[in-house]
């Protein structure tokens, strides 16, 4: 066979062997720990996958802040940064944020650190209160904006991250975490290039309110950040502060306290609230039933209540953008809520239900009574923190949910609301009580994390990839957040306890790429052990995040990577020639003193001669080296191969 690009490395290729690819996830790493902190962690309650998908950044809820960086090229041990502070450090809903060059880890202390230098130095260490709350990311990742905690250091700032220096500071405290029953405003901040918006708790102790203040991050005259508006006494909105939400324009925000509902207006020359509007009769405050309270569309606002003693059950409000309220009222408590990318329908799951709400004609008179456009029973068998409260994500097409099925198991569910019905799709059971679920960024597959184990599902078939149990001595409640995904790897995490106490926290690192077969198996170097090759990141083609990484090499030694259309099975040097076909190399590169060689590979600059990795093509990859030191006749040798098929 003819082949576009040769080398003298691979000259003797011959005749093909074809292979097939298959699919399938596996765990590349699982930690569980209760020490090597300066107090015992209380379990890993938030993970970030940088957007390359090369590193992940955990946060452990202990004393003092600490953080964990995870090498997702290379699965193993991560490497470990504790803050100086000893101030309460306490759980967070979004305790991470991440770019590709930086990460900031909130805490007792505030964390930037550098991703881009061995050994991830920290770069900037930064009091702002006890017990902090939430941070957020522009999308540019420049800014990151923190809603920090209590006491005379406590506020919201912005950071700039290259630097790691302070910008911008806002006095305000944010309250306790069961000063209400459930922590008030788990969700409190959001930003997107131009606007970030905070919360603050106002005179907790006898009437509660929240402040809003909405943040100018790219001032007209240029400058630092600056603070473009802010409630004050008489504008506060009434309550305690729970959630917010930034409308996928960027344009408006809203704003949930215990008692009221804002949206915003964020403009360029005058942001400021644009309608405020109570709760629907009054239903009361969460009690521990939801985390997470109020999403919007660029036209809608959605939220869900527990309605209060007197009334019982739960209730659904709904706003146009005008401000016309309506709203639905049902049995049992009110969990969580989503609302679809394009903004058409938003679903709630209830104690006993999944309910799906139309958002784009709203009722045009307040005080409407609202019914769901379909609603599906889907029951748990309790409510509170182990019913799941995070335990809905929604995509265009699909609806999945989670529900405590019984002391011992919850079930996964999924619906199709293409047709704006709820049509189920399948269901699943995992064997421990809910924490979380999240679909990957790519809608094919589904990861559904309980206290003691998870489950990854083919979104598509609703079969079941890869299912485990953790192993630790009991699980545990880790806030809310218990999974994190990105199209290639996936973690689960959470807390373990012993004889009701926290003593410690689990992580599982998967890794979600469609496997690559491993084929035409290499023979032992000058190390005494064959190179192996492995594969990270995701088959992707659009991602564009494959990277290839070849380990056991002889140091100092030269190489390069090579791919071709056709697998074979041939001698060659003192290995095997296993890539033919259309092939090309890769630039040559030099083994360093650890014998490996780390590859990332970029669709858009292949090597000439190469065909393109695009979506459903399978292509074969091998490594092939110089090995002087061999005593096995020839002086250079090869890797094993692996076929991977493209999405």
């Amino acid at each position: 066979m003819m082949m576009k690009h040769k080398t003298p490395l691979i000259a003797l290729l011959a005749l093909p062997v074809l292979c097939t690819a298959t699919h399938g996830q596996t765990v590349v790493y699982e930690e569980v720990f209760n020490s090597g902190s300066p107090t015992p962690p209380l379990g890993v309650d938030d993970v970030e996958v940088t957007p390359d998908g090369r590193y992940a950044v955990a946060r452990d809820n202990t004393m003092f802040t600490s953080a964990r960086i995870y090498d997702l090229q290379n699965p193993g041990p991560p490497t470990v940064h504790f803050s100086g502070g000893n101030d309460m450090s306490g759980a967070c809903q979004d305790g991470v944020g991440v770019t590709n060059e930086r990460a900031i880890v909130i805490g007792s202390r505030v964390l930037i650190i550098d991703l881009t230098q061995p050994g991830f130095p920290v770069l900037l260490q930064d009091n702002l209160g006890i017990d902090p709350r939430d941070v957020a990311i522009t999308p540019d990742g420049t800014l990151a904006i923190v809603r920090g905690g209590n006491g005379s250091s406590g506020g919201s700032a912005v950071y700039d991250l290259a630097s790691a220096t302070r910008l911008a500071f806002q006095p305000g405290e944010i309250g306790g975490y069961f000063q209400f029953g459930l922590s008030p405003s788990v969700d409190s901040v959001v930003a997107d290039d131009v606007h970030a918006v905070t919360l603050s708790l106002i005179d907790p102790t006898s009437v509660p309110k929240t402040r809003v203040t909405v943040w100018d991050l790219q001032p007209a005259g240029g400058g630092p950040p600056v603070v473009a508006f802010e409630t004050g006494p008489g504008t506060d909105l009434d309550g305690e502060p729970l959630d917010l939400a930034l409308a996928p324009d960027g344009q408006h925000a809203a704003v949930r306290s215990a008692n009221a509902v804002a949206r915003l207006e964020l403009a360029q020359s005058a942001s400021g609230i644009q309608w405020v509007s109570g709760i629907w009769n009054s239903p009361g405050a969460q009690g521990g039933s939801a985390l997470d309270s109020i999403e919007m569309s660029n036209e809608a606002v959605l939220t869900i209540s527990r309605r209060n003693t007197s009334q019982g059950g739960m209730q659904v409000d709904l706003w146009d953008a005008l401000g016309n309220q309506s709203f639905h009222t049902n049995t049992g408590d009110a969990h969580d809520l989503v609302i679809k990318p394009d903004g058409r329908l938003g679903a709630v799951r209830t104690e006993f239900h999944v309910q799906l709400f139309d958002l784009t004609n709203l009722p045009a008179a307040t005080g409407t009574m609202i019914d769901p456009v379909d609603i599906k029973v889907f029951a748990a068998s309790t409510n509170g923190l182990f019913a799941g409260l995070d335990s809905l994500d929604i995509t265009d097409t699909r609806v999945v949910a989670i529900a405590r099925q019984n002391a011992n198991q919850t079930r996964v569910r999924a619906w199709d609301i293409s047709e704006d019905t709820l049509e189920p799709t399948f269901t699943r059971t995992i064997a421990s009580l809910p924490l979380d679920i999240a679909i990957t960024p790519d809608e094919s597959k589904v990861l559904a994390v309980g206290i003691e184990d998870f489950i990854v599902i083919e979104m598509a078939t609703g079969t079941s990839l890869l299912e485990q149990d953790i192993s630790i001595l009991n699980g545990g409640y880790s806030w809310c957040d218990g999974v994190a995904v990105s199209n290639g790897t996936a973690f689960a995490f959470g807390t373990q306890l012993s004889s009701g106490a926290t003593i410690g926290g689990w992580l599982t690192q998967v890794d979600l790429f469609n496997q690559p077969v491993r084929y035409c198996g290499a023979n032992p170097n000058s190390t005494g052990v064959p190179a192996r090759l492995t594969v990270t990141g995701s088959a992707d083609s659009i991602a564009n995040n494959l990277r290839l990484l070849v380990t056991d090499l002889p140091g100092g030694e030269f190489g390069a990577y090579f791919y071709g259309d056709m697998a074979q099975n041939v001698p060659f040097g003192n290995g095997f020639s296993c890539v033919g076909g259309q092939v090309a190399a890769f630039p040559v590169q030099v083994a360093g003193g650890a014998g490996r060689v780390p590859l990332e590979i970029d669709n858009a600059s292949l090597p000439a001669g190469g065909g393109a990795l695009a979506a459903g093509s399978s292509w074969n990859f091998q490594y092939v080296y110089r090995d002087t030191a061999s005593m096995m006749g020839a002086t250079f040798n090869t890797s094993d191969a692996l076929t991977i098929t493209f999405e």
